[in-house]
């Protein structure tokens, strides 16, 4: 019963979703207070500006890579 339930529920809430067009400037505030709240509690500090950033590159690198040589085989 209740998976009968959440599954008329997902088919309602992506119905809905899809059904409102999307907002850039309603999505651009509710980004900029998120990241504002989360600086306002300690995130997102100058020191953790590039936590990651390492990894992050390494990732794209990676992605670009198969992106080229799958290109490549076009």
């Amino acid at each position: 019963m209740l998976s009968a339930n959440y599954e008329k529920f997902r088919e309602f809430e992506e119905a809905y979703i899809a059904s409102i067009p999307p907002n850039f400037e309603a999505n651009l505030r509710i980004y900029d207070a998120m990241y504002q709240q989360a600086r306002a509690m300690g995130h997102f500090t100058e020191k953790d500006i590039w936590l990651g950033f390492e990894s992050t590159l390494e990732v794209a690198r990676i992605i670009n890579h198969k992106a080229l040589k799958r290109a490549e085989n076009l």
